[in-house]
């Protein structure tokens, strides 16, 4: 990829940025710009051992010449928005008239108005579309075989054609995706297979804890790759039968899988396991050890509207405040993988 802009310095912000250093092989440059530039340096002085050049400026969202400006000075591959949703708009716009690739994480919301509409947002597809590059980003990802077929963008009731050629028919969104989340428990012969996709109190059952304290594995892999939080309590019942494996004369070796989509209290899980001696295996978590959490909602009498609010402020020990959990052993998923049901995460776990 080359250059990449980041606006916003924030924990997304500081989460990503260190994700991209990781990579320097794709993010060969990278700037992070904010209203308050201290914050981005703060950002780029947690970024260890790594060959990307990175460099701070400040730069007010808000101000479209402003950001423009900057754009055209740093001349960045793609620009992405983690500041306010308040401020897509005129990212967005400083992007079209310097024709630079945008990516944003939050839908845009009005600074009158509590809630997001897509509509914002989608009125820019008119002005992205000349210059769009789908066709360099699925060639990346090996979802297409050449550079000339037809591929249908669709934007509301509008859609637009760009000549590309699919490699194999392809299902980009899963439909109704919660339908698969599960915890389970697999067992062979030599390892105890632990998938946990939700947490709750005490996220097993007490069939399932009989299951994980009588197996004589020889490896127990715990797979928190799709698990995006809930509840988390230190003193559960699951965290126990796992130590209690660990404490028997010849212990399992501990294996967790960790992926972008484990966030929250599965964050914790894996530092606590980690802290039992677990390998680490897969890509950093999209959320960091320290973080906000056990979210309760509170609906409004009056709008009805539902405001969701953490409780508690998690703290794990070692963790600088905004650092990430680097896996011991690092293994992106990367498109084509999925695309051809392959599991390389799991494959080195097995194979550790």
């Amino acid at each position: 990829m080359g250059k990449a802009l980041v606006i916003g310095a924030g924990g997304v912000a500081s989460v990503a940025v260190q994700k991209m250093a990781q990579n320097d092989d794709v993010f060969t440059e990278v700037m992070v710009a904010s209203r308050t530039e201290s914050k981005c340096q703060d950002i780029v002085a947690r970024c260890q051992n790594t060959k990307t050049k990175l460099s701070t400026a400040q730069v007010d969202a808000d101000d479209t010449a402003a950001v423009v400006a900057l754009i055209k000075a740093f001349k960045p591959d793609i620009v992405v928005n983690l500041a306010l949703p308040y401020q897509d708009l005129s990212i967005m716009d400083a992007c079209v008239e310097t024709k630079t690739h945008y990516l944003d994480t939050a839908n845009y919301e009005h600074p009158d108005t509590a809630k997001f509409e897509y509509k914002w947002q989608w009125a820019y597809m008119d002005k992205f579309k000349d210059y769009v590059s789908v066709r360099d980003i699925l060639l990346d990802m090996e979802i297409l075989h050449s550079k000339s077929a037809p591929i249908i963008l669709k934007a509301g009731d509008k859609r637009y054609q760009i000549q590309q050629v699919l490699k194999k028919d392809v299902k980009f969104i899963k439909e109704n995706p919660e339908k698969n989340l599960r915890n389970e428990i697999t067992l062979t012969e030599d390892i105890l297979y632990i998938r946990c996709d939700f947490c709750k109190r005490q996220p097993f059952s007490k069939l399932d804890l009989e299951k994980i304290k009588q197996k004589k594995a020889n490896k127990i892999i715990i797979d928190l790759r799709e698990n995006a939080g809930g509840y988390y309590h230190p003193e559960n019942t699951f965290e126990k039968a796992i130590k209690g494996q660990l404490d028997r004369k010849n212990p399992p070796k501990l294996i967790v899988l960790t992926g972008r989509r484990t966030f929250s209290s599965a964050v914790l899980y894996a530092v606590a396991f980690k802290r039992m001696g677990a390998i680490v295996i897969g890509e950093s978590p999209g959320t960091p050890p320290n973080h906000y959490g056990n979210v309760r909602v509170l609906k409004l009498k009056n709008s009805k509207l539902a405001i969701s609010y953490p409780t508690k402020y998690f703290v794990s020990e070692g963790y600088a405040k905004e650092s990430v959990l680097v896996p011991d052993i690092l293994v992106e998923m990367r498109g084509a993988d999925c695309f051809q049901s392959s599991d390389p995460t799991m494959e080195v776990a097995l194979k550790t």
